[in-house]
């Protein structure tokens, strides 16, 4: 007899993360080290503040791409971190996205 099998997928997308010295027109919200206060200034911190106020949890978290904005190098090494940080708050079992992925545990 067949086995039900649920996962639970949660998906990040164009995070378009930029220096702020590197994109003054502000193209995106998302700037590498940006302070996280206010909360609802700072699109991660908003989220973990969300994923722990409803207890969300995911087996995996995927980014289909658009890490940095504009080929953004210091974007692009926070995005990663960013979505390190999302997948240890969601406590899924590994993260996937184009060009990089942490295998499963």
């Amino acid at each position: 007899m067949p086995q039900d099998f649920t996962i639970t997928v949660a998906v990040a997308g164009d995070l378009h993360c930029h220096a702020d010295a590197d994109n003054i027109s502000k193209e995106s919200f998302l700037l590498a080290g940006a302070l996280r206060k206010p909360v609802g200034k700072h699109p991660v911190q908003s989220l973990i503040e969300l994923i722990n106020d409803k207890s969300l949890k995911a087996d995996v978290l995927i980014c289909p791409g658009d890490l940095s904005n504009r080929i953004c190098s210091k974007g692009m090494m926070q995005a990663w971190d960013h979505l390190k940080e999302i997948e240890r708050e969601l406590e899924c079992k590994g993260l996937l996205s184009r060009g990089k992925q942490r295998a499963l545990r």
